[in-house]
């Protein structure tokens, strides 16, 4: 799991107020975040399609595109949904705010605030999606689902799951298949996966393939050349080495522990 502390994480700023756009930016930017400033939700669409954020920061009041078309526009696209969204208004009421997480904002500032209020809300988002990394990279069982996932991406996984599940004797489901199964491209979809789940999208077909090959081991009715070939691998030997990679046992060992 990435370190926080030793990461760049990347910060698109969508502010029509550019003194208090470069207050904001200049505050993150010394709590080493690298930060791009767009002054409307046009320019700041334009940025976003041009290049990779981990987190976007939209006043909601803004000329051309305000803050809560443009995240509508992020998270209602399957390729997108995933990237955190904050968004900043002068508007306290209960209806704006709900208004602004229906559009599937994760967190809300009313202004005026502390800049140091954002760092933190920032980095709470940061910490809640890696503890969601270490809950879909574990081999531990029935652990409780962490809080904070979307319902979004908690649905764009279950579907994941599912695909390979109905797939896992099939050594041909790869990458391709499951990008094509899911509406992404190999690229979309690797960048989804690592954003969510920490991990590669093959990376994480081998790991569903490992923890029913593990459910399958406790069982004890199959051999264990016959789980190898039940979940997908052609080739005993390599679903050894690929279960010891992942549990830290031999699959013989795992199933004499059990």
């Amino acid at each position: 799991m990435a370190d926080m502390e030793n990461e760049k994480y990347k910060v698109l700023l969508v502010e029509d107020d550019t003194n208090f756009g470069q207050v904001l930016k200049n505050y993150l930017e010394l709590n080493d975040f690298v930060v791009e400033l767009a002054r409307d939700g046009i320019l700041g669409l334009a940025a976003f399609r041009r290049e990779k954020f981990d987190i976007l920061v939209l006043d909601v009041m803004m000329p051309n595109m305000d803050g809560t078309q443009l995240c509508r526009k992020i998270k209602s696209n399957i390729k997108t949904s995933h990237i955190h969204v904050i968004l900043l208004t002068a508007k306290s009421d209960i209806t704006s705010k709900m208004e602004g997480y229906e559009t599937g904002a994760d967190s809300y500032l009313t202004k005026p605030f502390l800049p140091q209020h954002l760092i933190q809300v920032i980095k709470n988002l940061l910490n809640t999606r890696q503890h969601i990394k270490a809950y879909y990279t574990s081999t531990q069982e029935n652990r409780q689902e962490p809080l904070g996932i979307h319902p979004r991406d908690k649905q764009f996984i279950a579907n994941a799951i599912a695909l390979i599940e109905k797939n896992i004797d099939d050594d041909g489901f790869n990458v391709e298949t499951l990008g094509n199964e899911l509406g992404l491209s190999r690229t979309h979809l690797f960048r989804k996966f690592k954003s969510l789940t920490g991990t590669a999208p093959n990376d994480f077909i081998r790991q569903i393939r490992l923890k029913r090959a593990a459910q399958l081991l406790k069982e004890r009715q199959y051999t264990i050349s016959e789980i190898a070939y039940m979940v997908g691998f052609k080739i005993p030997a390599n679903f050894s080495t690929s279960f010891k990679a992942y549990y830290g046992v031999t699959p013989k060992k795992f199933m004499e522990k059990e």
